[in-house]
C-alpha cells in the first residue's frame, strides 16, 4: 500500500491533465501517452517482479512510477501546446511543502499516541485525532506559505 501511495498524486494529476487535451481537441495525445504507459508498465512489472524479485511490492512500485511518468509526459505535452503554466510551479511547491509538514506532524503524532491507544476505540480515536490534526496543520502551513487559494476558500467556508 505504501508503494501505491507514491503514485496517488500522479493519478490525481492525470485526472486533471488528460481532460485538458480533450478540451483543446487533441484526444490523440493522452491516448498515445497512455499506450506508452501501458507498455512501460508491462516492462517495469517484469523487471521489478521477476528480475529484481520484489513480488507484489514491485507491482505497486511500477504502477506508481508509470503514473508519475505519465504526468510528466502530459505536463510536458500540455506546456508545449499552451505555453507556460504561470504560477503553477509555485503553487505546486507550496502544496508539496504543506503536505510534507502535515505528513511529518501526523507521523510524529501517531508514533506518540499509538502505544497508548489500543483496541477498537483507541484505534478509532487515533484515526480521528490524526486526521483532525493533519487538516489543521495543512491549513496552517498553507496559511503561513500565503497560498492565495486558501484565502479564496475561507470566505466560502465562513458563509456556510
Amino acid at each position: 500500500l505504501q508503494a501505491y501511495t507514491l503514485g496517488l498524486a500522479g493519478y490525481a494529476c492525470i485526472k486533471v491533465l488528460a481532460p485538458s487535451f480533450y478540451a483543446l481537441d487533441l484526444p490523440r495525445t493522452p491516448v498515445r501517452i497512455s499506450l506508452i504507459g501501458i507498455a512501460l508498465n508491462i516492462i517495469l512489472n517484469y523487471i521489478f517482479i521477476f528480475v529484481m524479485k520484489l513480488g507484489v511490492l514491485g507491482l505497486a512500485m511500477s504502477t506508481s512510477l508509470v503514473a508519475i511518468i505519465n504526468v510528466l509526459q502530459l505536463a510536458s505535452a500540455l506546456r508545449s501546446r499552451i505555453g507556460a503554466y504561470g504560477g503553477m510551479w509555485g503553487f505546486s511547491a507550496r502544496i508539496a511543502l504543506s503536505s510534507i509538514i502535515m505528513g511529518l506532524a501526523v507521523y510524529g503524532l501517531r508514533i506518540m499516541l499509538e502505544p497508548h491507544l489500543t483496541q477498537f476505540w483507541g484505534n478509532f480515536s487515533l484515526i480521528v485525532i490524526t486526521i483532525s490534526v493533519g487538516v489543521a496543520v495543512f491549513l496552517f502551513a498553507a496559511w503561513i506559505l500565503k497560498m492565495k487559494e486558501l484565502h479564496m476558500l475561507l470566505p466560502i467556508l465562513r458563509k456556510r
